[in-house]
């Protein structure tokens, strides 16, 4: 079972997991367009440029490690992703 839904699309990235610890998260994407996943590990007020950026074409699951971790539309006009956080450090 997945902990959340969302849609993304050009006016809507949506925040997957924020915390003070690592955590590792299972993203999937219904599609029908493409997605990336930003995880940044360290303070994000310094910079823009995620530590992590993963591609989840249509129908893709992966699982991604960090503290803060944003949805982005890579391609398409939207997509539907869901997500389930596996653990973290605490």
């Amino acid at each position: 079972m997945w902990h959340a839904v969302s849609p993304v699309s050009s006016e809507h990235n949506p925040i997957i997991y924020e915390g003070q610890e690592i955590a590792s998260v299972s993203v999937i994407n219904a599609g029908p367009g493409t997605a990336k996943v930003w995880g940044w590990n360290d303070d994000i007020s310094d910079r823009d440029a995620p530590d992590v950026s993963v591609e989840l074409r249509p129908g893709n699951n992966v699982v991604v490690s960090a503290r803060l971790m944003r949805a982005h539309l890579h391609s398409g006009s939207f997509c539907a992703i869901a997500w389930r956080v596996l653990g973290n450090g605490t």
